[in-house]
């Protein structure tokens, strides 16, 4: 089901094509793909923006259109140096996100034999450094092959919500 959720804190950042936050996560241990894309699914209870798209009416007010995406981008690498995720970063810094399609975030996992890197590049609508790196935090933690608890969500919906959040 699609739900939208109306978009007013983060406004600015909808057209801007340079707010891409990157983060990069190494990880000790083996990377298997499917346990990989098998968490990112799981989160999407924990994190339904993760899977979401903005959406524009007529009157120009923009909406997070939460389960618009069925499929997020992930990229699995064969490392053949340390820094190579670098020049991914570099890449990925200079391409705009599609917003009105969606996803929102790109994950790239770049493995070796007994570790490896994750890079996510995130339009800033989902978040800000913090915001990233406690949600690579929940990757990783899931991966792990651990539980995390579904929290309701407290996101500004209405124009009241936001008034009461300011005071």
């Amino acid at each position: 089901m699609k739900t939208n959720l109306r978009l007013y804190t983060e406004r600015p950042h909808l057209r801007n094509p340079s707010l891409t936050v990157l983060m990069k996560l190494s990880v000790d241990g083996e990377f298997e793909k499917a346990r990989f894309e098998k968490a990112l699914l799981t989160l999407k209870k924990v994190h339904p923006l993760f899977y979401s798209s903005i959406s524009i009416n007529n009157d120009g007010e923009a909406f997070y259109q939460e389960n618009a995406v069925q499929q997020l981008e992930l990229y699995c690498i064969k490392r053949a140096r340390q820094d190579q995720w670098l020049e991914v970063a570099e890449s990925e810094n200079k391409k705009p996100f599609n917003c009105e399609k969606g996803p929102l975030i790109r994950f790239f996992v770049f493995y070796g034999e007994r570790d490896f890197d994750i890079l996510v590049a995130v339009q800033h609508l989902l978040g800000d450094g913090n915001a990233i790196a406690r949600l690579l935090w929940d990757v990783v933690y899931v991966y792990a092959g651990n539980n995390l608890p579904v929290r309701e969500q407290k996101l500004i919906s209405g124009k009241s919500v936001f008034r009461r959040k300011l005071n």
